[in-house]
């Protein structure tokens, strides 16, 4: 097949805003190591309520398991999102208070860690899974499993 210059031309410009338009778009996008492109949320995604369970880990301690819904809103501090945790008891809701967690948007992770525990949660799109793990023994203490509610 011949190309003309003309033509070749044209298709070099359409390859370059195709680039372009695509390394525009990079910093919202990850490669995993299989070469899928993925959609990495932003912050803003995760605000709102998640619901879902708490599973005690550690069988031999006086942790319930528990129903939850957790409150996701943006800090006053850069980069920090604040989880204010209830969990439900006879249907009503019951405060357990606020921690600020750090966000992680290349691995799609909050993190809140403090001497005496380490929280982690791993999201995906409209789920997250998390750990609780009691410090300094690094003791796995809770599984929670949340999912974003409507």
């Amino acid at each position: 097949m011949i190309i003309s210059k003309k033509s070749a031309r044209r298709m070099t410009v359409a390859l370059v805003i195709f680039i372009a338009a695509f390394a525009a778009c990079w910093p919202a996008m990850g490669i995993h190591s299989a070469g899928t492109i993925v959609i990495v949320q932003d912050e803003s995604d995760l605000v709102g309520n998640w619901s879902g369970e708490s599973i005690c880990q550690d069988k031999n301690s006086p942790c319930h398991d528990e129903k939850n819904v957790y409150h996701i809103s943006r800090s006053k501090k850069p980069g920090i999102l604040t989880i204010s945790a209830d969990k439900i008891v006879d249907g009503k809701a019951i405060n357990m208070g606020n921690i600020d967690f750090k966000y992680d948007k290349e691995n799609k992770t909050l993190t809140s860690e403090s001497d005496r525990a380490v929280w982690k949660f791993v999201v995906n799109d409209k789920t997250m899974e998390g750990t609780l793990t009691l410090m300094p023994g690094k003791r796995l203490f809770r599984r929670v499993t949340l999912r974003k509610d409507p």
